[in-house]
């Protein structure tokens, strides 16, 4: 009925040749401590019941590690984990890590010892995939696989890049080497109604347009012959 302090001036040494402590509470078992051919076993007996390590975090009591025994030792760390290599192996299972926020992103943050305070980062909002270097979006592919670079909503076509003011939004540069230097290749559109080749102003005027074909309009939209220019 009342507590029992074990007090020794030297090492307490508990010696069961069957290889199981067991801890009891009431006469019902709660956990052991087994030996199972020298690994050592935490066994909790209570069924669903979660194994905790906890400890002392500057007078606070802090719960550093739960696994969740209702959701097959399910592991729940409190801060962060530091490892020189983390290998997560899935077995047949196609999703190998969930990294999971309750905020409206999740991001994974990478950094080397040259990084600033964000370094890389790559990260989901909503369906959306998302590349953040330095924490300034640089580009993102969408639900519908649509790919943005400048831009946050590349709803208009399967490549959307946004330039900034006096830079160019996109260049191609073939290789060096004479008669191996090649441009770009575009291959689309089979009629007039078609084009392979469109060229606007910023307020979506056509400048140049090259139809499925052959013709090519400059100035309009349905060119008539081989080279069509329009003054207006």
């Amino acid at each position: 009925s009342s507590d029992m302090t074990i007090d020794a001036t030297g090492d307490i040494i508990l010696d069961a040749d069957g290889g199981d402590f067991t801890f009891k509470d009431g006469g019902t078992t709660q956990f052991q401590l087994q030996n199972s051919s020298g690994d050592l076993q935490l066994v909790n007996n209570t069924q669903d019941k979660d194994i905790k390590l906890m400890g002392d975090d500057g007078g606070s009591t802090i719960t550093a590690l739960t696994l969740d025994m209702s959701d097959a030792g399910a592991a729940t760390f409190n801060s962060t984990i530091s490892s020189g290599f983390i290998h997560a192996n899935s077995g047949t299972g196609n999703i190998v890590a969930k990294f999971e926020s309750t905020d409206s992103g999740s991001f994974i943050n990478l950094v080397d010892n040259n990084s600033g305070t964000f370094g890389g980062m790559i990260g989901a909002e909503g369906d959306d995939i998302v590349f953040s270097p330095n924490n300034v979006e640089a580009m993102r592919i969408d639900s519908s696989s649509n790919v943005g670079i400048g831009t946050t909503s590349p709803t208009t076509g399967k490549l959307v890049i946004d330039g900034d003011n006096n830079a160019v939004a996109l260049r191609l540069n073939g290789g060096t080497t004479t008669g191996q230097s090649f441009g770009s290749r575009i291959r689309a559109g089979t009629n007039s109604s078609d084009y392979g080749l469109l060229v606007e102003d910023t307020s979506a005027n056509a400048i140049l347009k090259v139809t499925g074909d052959g013709n090519v309009g400059i100035g309009t939209t349905s060119p008539a012959d081989k080279l069509h220019v329009s003054t207006g």
